[in-house]
């Protein structure tokens, strides 16, 4: 009795954690169009806002994932579930970046990101299918 117990409080603890990333990617979310639209003066903060909050998005979108959840809930490829959401944020802030450099039209540093983004994403496809 006591098993079943702990196996549904740790599905109810991964959904709150999803919720919590999703409400905390979406303040962020909108701070940053707040800022980068009504305080001119203060758009290089509304563009870093954009990059926590696109962290948040991807961890919320990992959670909810079936396969992800029990990669994270088992004790032995936990270490497979952090590295694979590390090279997934990785992936979108590198992304998220490219396209800040791109819009605000920063020479062709954006091209640079390119590779890294691409590595990033490969390793991710390679983990997930591994698993």
């Amino acid at each position: 009795m006591q098993i079943t117990s702990n196996v549904a409080e740790r599905k109810d603890s991964i959904v709150s954690i999803n919720l919590i990333f999703l409400i905390i990617g979406l303040v962020l979310s909108v701070a940053s169009k707040v800022v980068q639209f009504k305080y001119k003066e203060y758009e290089n903060l509304g563009n870093l806002l954009v990059i926590p909050a696109a962290i948040c998005f991807c961890l919320a979108v990992l959670f909810t994932l079936p396969k992800y959840k029990g990669l994270f809930e088992s004790e032995v490829s936990r270490p497979q579930a952090l590295l694979l959401a590390g090279l997934v944020c990785g992936a979108v802030v590198l992304f998220q970046i490219m396209m800040i450099q791109l819009v605000s039209n920063q020479a062709y540093l954006w091209l640079f990101l390119l590779i890294p983004i691409v590595i990033f994403t490969l390793s991710s496809a390679f983990i997930w299918f591994k698993a």
